[in-house]
């Protein structure tokens, strides 16, 4: 699996159907959405996730149990 492919659902499945489209002008069609992503980190009861989109932190979550 390539973690960097990033599906468009006009450009990758509903724009080769066209009777007048072209392998090269495919080509050029960009994704619907910036490519995100997320790191996880970890430690005992606690988990912080960072949400990435393109080169920027979008969101940041953190779960930690506590008793």
């Amino acid at each position: 699996m390539n973690p960097d492919a990033c599906l468009s659902f006009c450009a990758d499945f509903l724009y080769p159907l066209a009777s007048a489209s072209t392998l090269e002008q495919f080509y050029k069609e960009k994704p619907d959405e910036e490519k995100t992503a997320s790191l996880v980190y970890e430690k005992n009861d606690t988990t912080i996730t960072f949400g990435i989109t393109g080169d920027a932190v979008s969101t940041v979550t953190i779960a930690a149990v506590t008793e």
